[in-house]
Formats: structure tokens, C-alpha cells, sequence
């Protein structure tokens, strides 16, 4: 089965996407995560192709800039620290910008 979500042309563009898209499919090729999380505990549950793609698109959601502020969102409402390390831009002929919430953008991004 394959567990590739709607939007993996965005793999190219977004890094942390990509990390995220990259740890379930590995996750269910070596171990079938997704059919556990489909089943009643002790026994794996049956996995569509549907629910394939839509569990790998939320995943892979997760690592987008949204995503990411909706995970930061959860955890800081509920007593985690959240912080972003600096890191090297993959834009390197483009300006970068750290909003309020500590994301970087591309200058071209913002809007």
C-alpha cells in the first residue's frame, strides 16, 4: 500500500515536510503503524487506500508551517516550551524574516 498524501509536490519546497512524510512511510513499510492505529489494540485493523492518503496527508501536514503552528499551539497550551533553533536557510539567495511565532519566512513569502 502506498501512504504518499495529496500534496507531495510540496516535498521539494518544504524540508520539514518532507522529514515527516519520510518517517510514516518508513514507519508503515517496516511496521505497519497505520493499521495498529486502525485496530482495536491487540490485533492490526484493515487500512483502505483512502485511509492511506489521508493519514499521510495529516502527517504530512504536520510538518508544514500551519502544521507546525498548530503542534506548537497544543504544546504551549499545555505547559511545553517551544523554540526554534537557528538553522541554515535552504533559500540561500533569499532573504529570511522570524515572525511573532518564531517561524522563518522567505521575504518573497510573505504576505
Amino acid at each position: 500500500m502506498d501512504h504518499e498524501g495529496r500534496a507531495t509536490y510540496r516535498l521539494r519546497q518544504n524540508p520539514m515536510e518532507k522529514k515527516y512524510h519520510d518517517a510514516w512511510k518508513r514507519e508503515n513499510e517496516s511496521g505497519d503503524l497505520l493499521a495498529w492505529l486502525m485496530g482495536d489494540g491487540a490485533n492490526k485493523g484493515a487500512v483502505t487506500e483512502r485511509d492511506a492518503l489521508v493519514a499521510a496527508t495529516v502527517v504530512q501536514w504536520l510538518g508544514s508551517p500551519v502544521g507546525k503552528r498548530f503542534v506548537a499551539g497544543v504544546l504551549g497550551h499545555n505547559g511545553w516550551v517551544v523554540r526554534r533553533e537557528p538553522q541554515a536557510s535552504v533559500r540561500t539567495n533569499e532573504k529570511l524574516y522570524v515572525n511573532p511565532t518564531g517561524e522563518q519566512r522567505c521575504a518573497k513569502n510573505l504576505r
